[in-house]
Order: structure tokens, then sequence, then C-alpha cells
């Protein structure tokens, strides 16, 4: 069985997305599957052994810098239509049995091009009301199946598209991550580590909260240090402030730009404590975290947000 994942977004890419992909390839690739990746790619000396490329519009390098989320989402809308009809015309994507994609609108495509192959359709958040009209339309297709990241998220496809049947797609982590629990914590250094960026998708990760409750842990065990690892440069700069508000040292706190997913899992071996300070709301409700898992897989203790969603992980 010949299983093809087709992507609109750039791959390889520093975000969470191109890193599960690329993941799940890999993993299939070492279960003995025929998959492969098409995707566009910025650099094809970067291309993995079962990842091939295609072409897609970009914007000019002197606007991509600029704040144009309505250009970027226009262009990438357009690429949504374009990459699948790209990929459709190369002879190897035509002889696959299955199709696995993220994007509605690439499936909507593939899945009527290729009547008698199978389309799955990979959801990480709810579809806004044009795209549960698209997806009740997709279901009449015998050939098209969806899949969700969490159980809470597959509720909310059921109720808004009537589908009978939604499979749940968990994340899981690279083997890279595993190595020998911790007994207890290493010496009297208490050693925290956030992986992530401040906002995702524009919504708040919760970092400010973490900061000022901080300070009450600071107080009470002053041996503490903090690590950020992959924030952006504005959030940096937001959380150096508070920092200094908060009159807390500046000292027990690290700041790490983005690393290579390679690296993460040293630089997690070197921590006692993951946070997870996701606030309550419909973003995080719907996601899952796979840093819980790279945190739980590196034998770190796991400090979070009663929320419902780590509940559910």
């Amino acid at each position: 069985m010949k299983i093809t994942y087709l992507s609109t977004s750039r791959l390889p890419t520093k975000k969470a997305y191109g890193v599960t992909v690329l993941e799940t390839a890999e993993a299939a690739v070492r279960m003995g599957e025929n998959f492969l990746v098409y995707s566009p790619t910025s650099d094809r000396r970067e291309l993995k052994e079962f990842q091939r490329s295609l072409a897609s519009l970009k914007i000019p390098k002197f606007l991509d810098e600029r704040d144009l989320n309505n250009v970027k989402r226009f262009v990438f809308n357009i690429n949504s239509f374009f990459i699948p009809l790209s990929a459709s015309m190369k002879s190897n994507f035509r002889n696959s049995d299955i199709f696995w994609l993220r994007d509605p609108i690439a499936a909507f495509i593939i899945c009527v091009a290729f009547r008698n192959k199978q389309t799955l359709l990979e959801l990480h958040h709810l579809p806004g009301k044009s795209g549960l009209m698209l997806l009740r339309f997709l279901l009449r297709f015998r050939n098209f199946s969806i899949c969700a990241i969490s159980e809470e998220l597959a509720s909310r496809i059921r109720i808004g598209t009537n589908a009978t049947e939604v499979f749940i797609c968990p994340m899981a982590v690279s083997p890279k991550f595993f190595h020998n629990i911790k007994d207890n914590f290493s010496d009297s250094t208490i050693r925290f580590i956030y992986s992530g960026k401040g906002q995702s998708s524009g919504f708040d990760n919760g970092l400010e909260t973490l900061v000022m409750d901080l300070k009450r842990v600071w107080i009470k065990f002053p041996n503490i240090e903090v690590t950020f690892l992959g924030l952006e440069d504005n959030y940096v700069a937001l959380l150096k402030d508070l920092i200094k508000e908060r009159d807390l040292p500046i000292d027990i706190f690290v700041f790490l730009s983005h690393v290579s997913h390679n690296e993460v899992p040293e630089l997690l071996k070197k921590h006692d404590i993951g946070l997870l300070p996701y606030p309550e709301n419909k973003y995080h409700a719907e996601r899952f975290p796979i840093k819980s898992l790279e945190y739980a897989a590196s034998g770190l203790a796991i400090l979070a947000t009663e929320t419902q969603a780590h509940m559910q992980v």
C-alpha cells in the first residue's frame, strides 16, 4: 500500500506542523511503509529521502517580513488549489493508494480527482462555517475520511458535520526523546523549561501569567532556573520587562533562540520540570500539546494549568 502525504505548506519548517509531518513520515518508513511526502520546499538540499518537491506561489521576500496577513492568507488559499493540481500531474503521486492531507480545500480537489483512491483529512482545529459546509459535502464521498487530533475536536467535528465516524489521530513523540527517567532532581537548583512560542495562531499561551506566578515560587524556593526556548523576539522583550517589573532576578531566566528539533532532546534532558502554561480557551481546547509528550519522554515532571484539554491528555 502506498501512502502519500500532501502538504500545502513548505517543508521543512521550524513550526510544529512541519516537525510532526516529517516525524510521522520517518516513523512510517521505519515501520516499512511505502510513504512519501509531497510539499513545496525552500531548499531542495534539505529534502529527506521520502520527500518530493512541488512548486508553489511565494510572497516576495521584501513583503514576507511585513505584517500583511490578508495577502499571506490569499496566497495560502491560492496554493490550496494550485499545489494539489500540480501534484496530480506527477505519475508517482497518482499511483498512491491513500492521500493524507491537512488542508480541506486541497483534500476536496484530491478527493474529487481520485475517486478510486482514499483521501484522509487530518484536522487540528474546527473549521469555520464555510469549512464545515465543505466537510459535509465531502462526507458524501465514500473515499473520504476525517481524523482529528483529540477526542474533544472529534466531538465538535461530529456535531458540526453530522459525521458518523471521525478517527482519532493523536500526537506521538520521536524515539530520540526517550532516555532514563530521573528518580529525583539532580541538585539543589530546580530547572524549569518552556519550549514554544508566546502565541499560537494569535492565541495567548499564558507566559505573562506564568512569570507573575514564578514570583511566588522564587520567594519560597530561590534556587530555581527558568529556560524559555524558541520565543519570538517581541515576547522575549515583553517578559524581560515583566521580570524587571516584578522584581525578579534576571539571572534565573535563560532565553534561548530557536534550535533544530534534533537538538531539543538534549536540552530537555538538562531540565527537571516542563511547563504547560496554556490558558483555557477554544484554541487550546481543540489541540494536543506535542511538548507534553516530549517532556514526558525526556523524564521531566510536568507542571500544567488545570485546563480541560490538559486533564484529557
